[in-house]
């Protein structure tokens, strides 16, 4: 197995966070400079992400999501309609797709630097939009957890059920 398959394999939605273990600094950087470097359609990086500190993360997300799992990080991705690519053919805007893979290379790099992370597209854009003072152009997609896992942590039963590879590839 390639150290990519195992590190993907390895990966898991973390719902139980250490709130009191920070990651370093140098990590969260490492971890934006990945969602950076995530190509995106016409490489117009039409996104905007906002790290969300302990603190303000703790007094804000209680107000914006019932799930940020106490994560002490959260990055918060929005989309910049104004800048993304549109295909002509149906008007489908690839805004939200390129945060797709934003977040994956957000979630990829923690993993790969011991830390664990969490998609949140449970919450309320529009309280989102005011606690964190948004400017209009920037449209709430998805939160992202990160942080260390609390000691008791441990993947969903979910987790390692998968369909079979016949069930989602076709050959055309």
């Amino acid at each position: 197995m390639s150290d990519f398959a195992r590190l993907a394999a390895a990966r898991y939605s973390e719902r139980h966070f250490d709130p009191e273990k920070l990651p370093e600094k140098e990590k969260i950087r490492s971890i934006a400079e990945a969602a950076r470097l995530a190509p995106t359609a016409t490489n117009a990086q039409a996104f905007h992400m906002y790290l969300i500190g302990p603190e303000k993360g703790k007094a804000l997300l209680p107000e914006v999501t019932r799930c940020y799992f106490k994560a002490p990080y959260h990055i918060l991705l929005c989309a910049d309609h104004s800048q993304s690519w549109v295909r002509s053919y149906d008007d489908f805007d690839a805004a939200e797709l390129d945060l797709g893979i934003v977040g994956s290379h957000i979630a990829l790099q923690a993993q790969d630097l011991g830390l664990h992370s969490c998609f949140i597209c449970a919450f309320d854009p529009a309280a989102c939009r005011k606690c964190f003072e948004l400017p209009e152009e920037h449209e709430p997609i998805m939160l992202i957890a990160l942080g260390y896992a609390s000691k008791d942590s441990e993947p969903s039963p979910r987790h390692k059920e998968r369909k079979a590879l016949a069930e989602v590839l076709s050959e055309v």
